[in-house]
């Protein structure tokens, strides 16, 4: 399954997603939030809580900034379990040529990647274009592969999406974003050796010696945009980090579905918080029942070799089975999600001390 970008077939070759009429024929789906640059439509198969509305408005605002764009349009987004019907039969989401975005929770984040590049432009070659979004996903990137197995795909299908999102989180990291934009903007549509024609003018050297960089000064692992943003700091009494907190999905404080993992947790509403550990050791998490918790280390390097990877990268989940979990940690900061299904308000806790 892929998802996709905005299929633009116009001959205008520059036009963005603002300059096409909204044709896209929508489902009849009530507007559920909006924010200055989205409106969201859920369907009832899934849920969109308040505090994610909030924090995808938030990324969508970083994105742009990013990527130096100006966001000159509200962006339809309809938030679906199953986008069949939608997309065409491979696509696991979409966006349309004017911008429209049909989408499942755990694709979100690519979409609304792909509606801030048709800031820029509404399409390019499908390893750009899909390389660019996957750069912004939520999980870290951890996919080193030749560029070439990929470059000149000449459909979405044939693109290594990881591999095509860790070198394009590299051209913009070593490069900076005008290059990758001028790339973005030059090359066809359709993927094509005329891709490595495009790279050569925006970088200024030959693909050939931009993969031999590439594969000299790439890291192992991307550590994901935001990371820990707009977290608070939850401050120990005595030693002890005590969670206690209502979720409410209509609270702005209360996020979900909660997908900053492969593994989604499509039916579950999230709080999150951020700890800091200045001794490592063993440190005992105990929660209630049906209570899932995930702890991620904060890193202020974005970019990590195998080694520092190994050592410094941590981003692990405690056991759902209620009680305690004994997690090691090292000194440092960690955001700590804590899960629960959806459902209406009701009251949860955590407990987290280091074990003597």
């Amino acid at each position: 399954m892929t998802a996709g970008a905005c299929a633009d077939e116009d001959p205008n070759l520059l036009a963005q997603c603002a300059d096409h009429e909204a044709l896209t024929i929508v489902p009849d789906i009530p507007l559920t939030a909006s924010t200055e640059h989205i409106e969201f439509h859920v369907d009832d198969t899934t849920f969109l809580c308040a505090g994610s509305v909030i924090d995808y408005e938030r990324f969508v605002q970083y994105s742009a900034a990013v990527l130096d764009v100006e966001l000159v349009q509200r962006v339809p987004v309809y938030l679906f379990r199953d986008v069949k019907g939608y997309c065409s039969e491979t696509a696991a989401a979409c966006v349309t040529p004017d911008g429209t975005v049909f989408t499942s929770p755990i694709a979100a984040a690519h979409e609304l990647a792909h509606t801030v590049s048709c800031g820029w432009r509404s399409g390019t070659s499908p390893a750009l274009s899909e390389g660019l979004a996957v750069s912004f996903e939520l999980t870290p990137s951890q996919s080193p592969t030749d560029p070439r197995e990929f470059i000149t795909a000449e459909r979405a299908a044939d693109v290594d999406y990881a591999g095509a999102g860790h070198f394009v989180r590299w051209l913009l990291e070593f490069h900076g974003v005008a290059p990758l934009r001028e790339a973005f903007l030059t090359s066809p549509r359709g993927g094509g050796d005329a891709v490595l024609d495009a790279l050569e003018a925006a970088y200024g050297q030959d693909p050939e010696s931009l993969f031999a960089e590439y594969e000299a000064s790439a890291p192992y692992l991307w550590v994901p945009h935001r990371q820990c943003a707009d977290l608070e700091r939850l401050e120990p009494t005595a030693g002890v980090w005590a969670f206690a907190a209502t979720f409410d999905c209509e609270d702005p404080a209360t996020l979900g579905p909660w997908v900053r993992a492969f593994s989604a947790y499509s039916d579950s509403m999230y709080q999150s918080f951020l700890i800091d550990v200045d001794t490592p050791g063993t440190y005992t998490f105990e929660r209630e029942s049906d209570t899932e918790v995930w702890v991620e280390r904060c890193l202020d390097d974005v970019a990590l070799s195998e080694e520092d990877a190994s050592s410094m990268w941590h981003k692990e989940p405690v056991s759902p089975l209620p009680g305690a979990m004994d997690v090691d940690l090292a000194a440092g900061i960690y955001r700590v999600d804590v899960l629960r299904k959806h459902a209406p308000p009701h009251e949860v806790a955590l407990r987290i001390e280091r074990k003597p």
